[in-house]
């Protein structure tokens, strides 16, 4: 019986793909631009695939990149779900896990640069974009990250923002030729301290805290006119705390005294 049908079915090619794919990225090359250039014609070569299984899982060498940057982000993520099972960490906790263990999860991989990184999982469209959006959305659940900055932080622009300073910070460090890439670690380090500081900063939460506590014990001057229904109303309120105790009202200009 031929089981050929089995082995080579979509799941198994697409393994087989990515497969292929970590092999010939876990290669330093010799020369960068044939090493892009070729990486599709090697990859299939190192699969035993032909063109067209790789159309048919795929589509193209864009769409299996992209699907093995995503790999490597859910790797990633993984571990940051551990740490934050075991700490539960802090929002600046997590986005330098996140971003750390990223590169951490590359750097087996020599045959990744920031050209092939900006090619393949960089581009608006790409699922490894959308991927790591859904990553920094978990961050900001975070419990040091105030409930009025969520308005801010956990919005579908922040997000973006943070994702794409994310994915700008692992290109430097693709890029960086430094020992140890002290020079890219320094950006990110100082990067991630800033957008820390910004989605925890607490100021927002204590002028809104201030502001309430305002409200409610009447120490707002234009509150009375907010909560009046009309200028007669807050014309007897005034007249209302003329009054004095006993209920009668100042005597001034009364010409009903006594001869």
């Amino acid at each position: 019986m031929d089981n050929s049908a089995n082995t080579r079915g979509p799941d198994a090619v697409k393994s087989k793909l990515l497969a292929a794919a970590s092999a010939c990225l876990a290669t330093s090359p010799t020369d960068r631009q044939t090493h892009r250039a070729t990486l599709e014609t090697r990859v299939l070569t190192h699969a035993g695939c032909g063109a067209d299984e790789l159309t048919n899982s795929f589509g193209s060498i864009t769409e299996l990149m992209d699907a093995w940057f995503c790999e490597r982000l859910a790797e990633t993520q993984d571990q940051v779900n551990a740490i934050e099972e075991q700490s539960g960490s802090t929002f600046g906790e997590r986005i330098e896990a996140l971003t750390f263990i990223l590169l951490d999860s590359l750097e087996p991989f020599p045959g990744v640069d920031h050209v092939l990184f900006r090619r393949y999982a960089a581009p608006l469209r790409s699922h490894f974009r959308d991927q790591l959006g859904k990553s920094v959305e978990a961050a900001t659940t975070a419990r040091d990250v105030p409930a009025v900055n969520l308005l801010v932080v956990d919005s579908a622009a922040s997000r973006w923002v943070l994702a794409e300073t994310i994915i700008r910070l692992v290109e430097e460090s693709l890029a960086d030729d430094t020992a140890d890439r002290s020079r890219s670690a320094a950006l990110v380090d100082r990067s991630l301290a800033v957008v820390t500081a910004v989605a925890t900063d607490p100021v927002a939460q204590r002028v809104t805290d201030l502001v309430r506590y305002a409200w409610e014990a009447d120490y707002l001057p234009f509150r009375r006119f907010m909560s009046s229904g009309s200028a007669d109303e807050t014309d007897e309120a005034y007249q209302a705390d003329d009054t004095d105790d006993t209920g009668e009202t100042d005597a001034e200009g009364d010409d009903s005294s006594d001869v």
